[in-house]
């Protein structure tokens, strides 16, 4: 006789269906995922974030127009919601109330690293890359090769297995850093502006009674303007330097010898066509010496 063995109960993850047997665009599929469930909670984390701070800054319809717009494109994955939301986002910060006139505040230039402005700018960030992240996982990670998809093709999502356990805190630390980079960069913009005469041709701005003490009111935009194409020109320069050479320490040999193959072929591609055009003539030209020559059949008819 068998031992009596007490009925094993039912878990929660022997109820759920396989992976495979539900389609990953689906909303079933992106509750049963983890992956897909972490950037949601994210994305709608943030969102809630952004609207505390619009209320606090006494626009709550532009809030509630950012919720209504960021949460159901973040969970049905609509691809024009993230530029939506921001010029949306945009609109209300400029006009809070939502009409003219515009809301002004002198000390917005003057004062950096405000909680309000820190949290706005990190919640805005975490969003558009949660939404980035889950239309990858759900819908479209790469797009298709042709212009136009063909006929069966399915679209390329990014598999949740390779989603690693700290994707999100490895974000968080990011959107940090980006953060205070653009607050420093804010920084220079507004306190800085352009003295050719100067070495380096970079002065400080000297404010009296929050005017520019040079210049007046009317060259602010043009200083930060020479500044901030300047800051973009250099940053792009150093990062392009940066991540050329961190991309050549990176790649293997063999990636190496491919590069440097095609290089070969696009410097020198005149001379190995001209090469393989003598190369065929050549060929041609033996095959036709060894043959024999064809016969004249009415030559032939003639003797007989």
């Amino acid at each position: 006789m068998k031992p009596n063995t007490p009925p094993r109960t039912q878990s929660p993850e022997d109820s759920l269906p396989p992976d495979e047997s539900l389609d990953p665009g689906s909303l079933r599929a992106m509750v049963h995922d983890q992956a897909v469930l972490n950037y949601l909670f994210a994305g709608l984390a943030a969102l809630a974030m952004v609207f505390v701070v619009m209320f606090q800054r006494g626009s709550d319809l532009g809030g509630l127009l950012l919720v209504l717009i960021g949460g159901p494109g973040l969970i049905f994955r609509k691809t024009a919601a993230p530029a939506l939301f921001l010029v949306i986002l945009t609109y209300f910060l400029i006009f809070p109330a939502g009409l003219p006139p515009a809301w002004r505040d002198s000390t917005e230039i003057t004062n950096h690293f405000r909680v309000v402005d820190l949290i706005l700018v990190a919640s805005v960030l975490i969003y558009l890359a949660a939404h980035y992240r889950v239309f990858g996982l759900t819908t479209q990670a790469l797009p298709f090769d042709a212009h136009y998809p063909r006929k069966g093709e399915k679209p390329a999502r990014r598999p949740s297995k390779l989603v690693r356990t700290g994707e999100i805190r490895t974000l968080l630390f990011l959107v940090t850093g980006v953060v205070v980079v653009g607050q420093l960069a804010w920084w220079v913009v507004a306190n800085v502006e352009p003295d050719p005469t100067a070495t380096p041709p970079l002065k400080l701005i000297e404010r009296q009674r929050g005017l520019w003490s040079s210049g007046g009111e009317g060259s602010e935009w043009r200083n930060r303007f020479v500044i901030l194409a300047g800051m973009l020109a250099i940053g792009t320069l150093i990062a392009r330097l940066v991540f050329g050479y961190w991309r050549l320490r990176t790649m293997s040999a063999v990636e190496a010898g491919m590069i440097l193959q095609d290089t070969v072929w696009n410097e020198t591609r005149r001379e190995p066509s001209r090469q393989e055009a003598w190369r065929v003539w050549g060929r041609d030209r033996a095959a036709a010496r060894q043959s024999p020559p064809p016969q004249n059949r009415s030559h032939r008819g003639a003797s007989q």
